[in-house]
């Protein structure tokens, strides 16, 4: 590559987690006399563990001081599944999360290219756990507020329940999840309180439902109701 595009620049990418190898490259440029690269024992669990090293290899390291078009980046825990679920949803393309941070770091304008440039993104491994999957597109839902988590409360008693959802019904909101929060604090023996997941599109869209039911609720007086997120 170096060759054939030598004014092309690689960037080095890690989650924030684990940034032995982008502080290696750090250390380098400021200080071309280093011998030893960075080294962190101390490694976190990350999304993108094929990047949770302690430092670079002997190679690596090499080839990081031999080449002066290498620059390290490093994205956030949030970004990576960011783009874990951009690139299934919109590409559908199973990838994991190291082989996710050129994605990232782009959605996230970490890397921001100039405007006639070329941009190439390595996509390295689909190796990643069904369930870890499930646990993206769920946090990823809730983070762009399309999955929303209202909280009711409503008597304790046969049927309260039954006629509260039915307002949810009625406004033609999908529940995907409900949840009896027991013996929350501050509650009266009377009542129950139960967390509600609804499908909605938007913030705007989930405001839109929960005045709708809010206002309801004013005015019928058997439920009450909540934004919790």
């Amino acid at each position: 590559m170096e060759r054939l595009h030598p004014n092309a620049q690689v960037i080095a990418l890690q989650s924030e987690e684990n940034q032995a190898l982008v502080r290696s490259i750090e250390r380098y440029r400021s200080d071309s006399a280093a011998v030893d690269p960075y080294r962190d024992e101390s490694t976190k669990p990350s999304i993108a563990d094929g990047t949770r090293i302690s430092g670079p290899g002997e190679l690596t390291w090499r080839l990081l001081k031999e080449r002066s078009n290498i620059r390290g980046v490093a994205v956030s825990e949030s970004e990576i599944q960011r783009a874990i679920f951009f690139l299934f949803e919109k590409c559908r393309l199973l990838v994991e999360g190291a082989g996710a941070l050129g994605v990232a770091a782009l959605l996230s304008g970490r890397v921001e290219p100039s405007s006639n440039s070329t941009v190439v993104v390595i996509l390295s491994g689909g190796n990643i756990d069904i369930t870890k999957v499930a646990s993206v597109i769920e946090s990823q839902l809730t983070a762009e507020n399309r999955y929303s988590t209202f909280g009711i409360e409503v008597e304790d008693a046969p049927g309260r329940l039954h006629d509260a959802l039915k307002h949810f019904a009625d406004h033609k909101v999908n529940i995907v999840d409900l949840r009896r929060v027991r013996a929350p604090v501050g509650l009266s023996h009377s009542k129950a309180r139960l967390e509600v997941i609804v499908e909605t599109n938007n913030r705007e869209d989930a405001d839109l439902i929960f005045r709708a039911l809010a206002d309801i609720a004013s005015k019928v007086h058997t439920f009450e109701i909540r934004k919790l997120s």
